[in-house]
């Protein structure tokens, strides 16, 4: 038999003992370190219990084996119990830590609110005006809700007469109704916008026009007159000058015989055209004078 020594950490102080018997370090390693994790948190126990239960080469301890001294062993089992539920129990706590505040970090790094789910440039604050641009996500986070340039067209025109509604400080205005007399179609010189509405002046009340009008008692009536390859229009069979729109019944030219001319009924142009028009001489085209849109 060799001499073998027991060394026991007690809470005071640390009593070695000599006995016969075969050597056993591994006993001291087991329960210094079931010893030590036993001052951590405790666990569920675990595996670690095994640590004291028995010595290399099937020795075992004694319940309550005395030490030096007279100094008492612990139990073997209880010694060893505690150390690694202990640790199991501290790395456990560690690790509920580490899965906890990553999951708060991921949810604190999550879109919230209105932009939950939703991709940078989706639409998070609608808005029905014509005149507003809707709040986008960005970042995560909504913008708000923004004006449109000044400007951008917001309602369609109800005619060709009209100009379209263009927003003014995000709101929309009402479509505007052009300048009297606007040719909204080339192709149709006699059509010209009236008060915002397409209107064909050719009648007598809209005589080459859109305020001109003939004077029925003054025996005149809304005709056309051509010569030279242009066409107008006239209220034409007039008695008296006095009478006329113009004050001028024009009787100077055969084509266009007694008709109220845009005329001083000296040749010249009058300033008695209607806005949004001006007098044409009609001179070179062997024709009375009118009056032609701006």
């Amino acid at each position: 038999m060799r001499a073998s020594t027991f060394c026991f950490l007690t809470l005071a102080a640390a009593a070695c003992a000599s006995g016969a018997g075969d050597e056993a370090p591994d006993v001291i390693s087991g329960g210094t370190a079931g010893a030590t994790a036993t001052a951590g948190a405790g666990g569920d126990g675990g595996e670690g219990g095994e640590g004291g239960a028995s010595l290399p080469d099937g020795g075992a301890f004694p319940d309550a084996a005395s030490g030096v001294d007279g100094a008492a062993f612990p139990d073997a089992a209880s010694a060893g119990a505690p150390g690694t539920g202990g640790a199991g129990g501290q790395s456990g706590g560690e690790g509920g830590q580490s899965a906890a505040g990553e999951a708060g970090q991921a949810q604190a790094g999550a879109p919230s609110g209105p932009c939950a789910g939703l991709a940078d440039g989706a639409v998070c604050a609608p808005t029905s005006s014509p005149c507003k641009d809707p709040g986008v996500c960005a970042g995560g986070a909504c913008t708000a809700i923004t004006n449109k340039a000044n400007g951008t067209v917001c309602d369609d025109p109800k005619s060709p007469c009209q100009t379209p509604g263009v927003c003014s400080s995000g709101a929309c205005g009402a479509p505007k109704d052009k300048p009297d007399e606007t040719v909204p179609d080339s192709s149709k010189p006699y059509t010209r916008c009236c008060g915002g509405v397409a209107t064909n002046v050719t009648t007598s009340s809209r005589c080459g026009s859109c305020s001109i009008k003939c004077n029925g008692s003054n025996g005149e009536s809304c005709e056309a007159r051509s010569s030279a390859g242009q066409t107008h229009y006239y209220c034409a069979g007039c008695v008296a000058s006095a009478a006329c729109w113009s004050g001028c019944c024009s009787t100077s030219y055969a084509a266009t015989k007694n008709v109220c001319a845009a005329s001083d009924c000296k040749g010249g142009c009058t300033s008695k055209c209607p806005s949004g028009t001006h007098c044409k001489d009609g001179t070179s085209y062997m024709m009375s004078n009118w009056c032609e849109p701006n």
